[in-house]
């Protein structure tokens, strides 16, 4: 008997990069960054990758400590347009008495104007809020009248009055990016004593997630199936579009993606990877074992998977669950549609490795572990 399972999988519209983006990870070298007035040192962990990161500050009233990179980072916005630049940030000491709530920014100059993206959420110093990913898209003004860019994270701001044409120069031709030691100057704090900050994973990534709903010309895109047949002509109920309808055939049955979901924990962390998911026929004659919808990320011979906490059964309803894009801590991330698992002999560190480099995602066709293949 064959068995037949209904897919429509949510993310990300691939982006087609010709140039490799920038990325500095402070993996014991500040690459191109170059601080002045200030120090550093590079400590561990950063709790987000589990890496190094670069702990700098200043010690003396003015003058501030900028950490500065003029070489990787520039004309952000014509090479790099409709991209997020992504950074993890803490702050271990706001240099006043109490906690001030500090918004986490980064700027970017062109030697004559100055544009900065700030968090719309605050941190404390050395606090339970701790690391934070934040990601400030790369993107030009709507109209010369239009609000200056955001998104969930945050927004664009000038430092001082400045037309929209302006800022949109400074974006396409930026030469340099930087952060401020003093993270809360031009707040309400002005200069301080001393201030440290953490800043790691300072990165081009890609902005918009990535979204397979099968309804495209060809509606496979780039997903391949193994010892499986594919047909894209029946309905998916939980929204009206068309899905992927995959029957079982002899063989190591298997419907996977290599291009679009890759490194999807460096690209997403902290978002979720949904899907629909349904079971017709489960291939077992005379019974309906429970089935518990499961997705795979992999990389070499390494995989993990998100798997539901609820089980279905053929012939049930369709199902719409997210899979949590996190790294493991002290265990294995779950949320309140499932949890991820892993390959045997596999560690924490191993799955967040495959978590955050991944090369391919996919789904097992022959969900019931059925024999019984044609």
């Amino acid at each position: 008997m064959k068995k037949t399972i209904y897919l429509l999988l949510y993310l990300l519209s691939f982006n087609l990069i010709l140039k490799a983006q920038p990325c500095s990870d402070f993996n014991a070298t500040i690459g191109n960054w170059n601080l002045t007035s200030g120090w550093s040192f590079f400590s561990t962990p950063n709790p987000i990758d589990g890496t190094q990161y670069l702990n700098f500050g200043n010690t003396t009233v003015p003058p501030n400590a900028f950490l500065t990179n003029s070489i990787d980072f520039n004309n952000l916005g014509t090479l790099y347009l409709n991209h997020c630049i992504r950074f993890d940030y803490n702050v271990f000491v706001d240099g006043v008495p109490g906690s001030t709530p500090i918004f986490p920014r980064i700027y970017l100059t062109d030697g004559s104007n100055t544009i900065y993206w700030e968090s719309n959420t605050s941190i404390l110093e050395n606090s339970g809020s701790g690391w934070v990913s934040l990601r400030a898209p790369i993107q030009l003004t709507a109209s010369p009248t239009s609000p200056l860019p955001s998104n969930a994270d945050g927004a664009w701001y000038s430092v001082g009055p400045m037309t929209n044409a302006v800022f949109d120069n400074v974006m396409l031709t930026n030469t340099s990016v930087y952060f401020m030691s003093l993270a809360a100057a031009g707040q309400t704090q002005g200069y301080t004593t001393q201030e440290s900050l953490g800043i790691d994973n300072v990165c081009v990534v890609n902005c918009q997630a990535p979204c397979d709903d099968f309804d495209d010309t060809p509606p496979a895109g780039n997903w391949v199936g193994s010892f499986c047949t594919e047909n894209y002509t029946n309905v998916n109920p939980l929204d009206g579009s068309f899905c992927a309808t995959l029957t079982d055939n002899a063989g190591p049955s298997w419907y996977g993606n290599s291009v679009d979901f890759n490194s999807i924990g460096t690209n997403h962390l902290h978002k979720c990877l949904c899907f629909d998911y349904n079971v017709t026929d489960d291939g077992i004659a005379g019974s309906s074992p429970a089935i518990f919808p499961t997705i795979y990320l992999t990389l070499g011979t390494q995989w993990i998977a998100f798997q539901s906490n609820t089980a279905i059964t053929e012939g049930s309803t369709w199902v719409h669950l997210c899979a949590n894009l996190e790294l493991a801590t002290t265990g294995l991330p779950f949320n309140a549609d499932g949890t991820w698992i892993m390959d045997a002999g596999m560690t924490l560190t191993d799955f967040n490795n495959v978590m955050l480099n991944n090369t391919s995602i996919g789904f097992a066709v022959d969900v019931a572990g059925s024999t019984m293949q044609t």
